[in-house]
C-alpha cells in the first residue's frame, strides 16, 4: 500500500511538472521576444535610425515627459527626432552596451522589462568622452503576434567626463 501511495505521488508530480513546463517555456520564449524588441529599440537609437525605433513602438504609446505633459506616438517620434538631431551634431561614437534585464514580468499579452545598460559617446564640443548607465522600464503589449512598446520610463546617470582628448599629431 505504501509503495502504491508513493507511486501515485510520483506520477502526479511528473504529470504536474509536464503540464507546468510548457507554460514556463512559453513564458520564457515571450520574454526573450520582448527583450529583442527592447534591444532593437536601444540599438536603433544608438544608430540614430528613427524608422527602426518607431517600428518597435505601439501606435497606442502613452507616457508623460519630465514636465508631466502627455506623450503619444506622434510626440514621442518628434521628441526622438529632436534628440537624435542634437546627438548627431554634438556627439560621435554613441554606443550602448551591456544591456541587462534585471527583472521581467509577463501576463497575458502584457510584458514589463526592467533593464540597465551602459552607454558612451564622444562630446565634440568639449572634446571629452562621456559615459553612464541608464535604468529603464519598458512596458510592452502583444499586437498581432508582435511585441510593441507602449511606455518607457527611466533615468540616466552620467559618469564624470574623462580628460581632454589628445590631438592626433602628438
Amino acid at each position: 500500500m505504501r509503495k502504491l501511495l508513493w507511486f501515485i505521488v510520483l506520477a502526479l508530480t511528473i504529470l504536474v511538472g509536464y503540464s507546468i513546463s510548457p507554460a514556463l517555456a512559453q513564458e520564457k520564449k515571450e520574454i526573450l521576444e520582448a527583450k529583442k524588441v527592447v534591444d532593437g529599440y536601444l540599438q536603433a537609437f544608438a544608430q540614430q535610425d528613427i524608422n527602426s525605433i518607431m517600428s518597435k513602438v505601439s501606435s497606442d504609446y502613452s507616457s508623460k515627459d519630465k514636465k508631466g505633459n502627455q506623450v503619444d506616438y506622434a510626440k514621442l517620434k518628434a521628441n526622438l527626432e529632436n534628440q537624435i538631431d542634437i546627438i548627431s551634431k554634438k556627439y560621435i561614437d554613441y554606443s550602448i552596451a551591456r544591456i541587462q534585464i534585471t527583472e521581467s514580468d509577463i501576463k497575458d499579452n502584457h510584458a514589463t522589462i526592467w533593464i540597465v545598460y551602459s552607454w558612451k559617446r564622444f562630446d565634440l564640443v568639449n572634446t571629452k568622452e562621456e559615459n553612464g548607465r541608464t535604468k529603464k522600464t519598458f512596458f510592452l503589449v502583444k499586437e498581432d503576434s508582435s511585441w510593441k512598446i507602449v511606455q518607457v520610463v527611466g533615468k540616466t546617470k552620467k559618469s564624470q567626463k574623462q580628460g581632454k582628448a589628445k590631438p592626433a599629431n602628438s
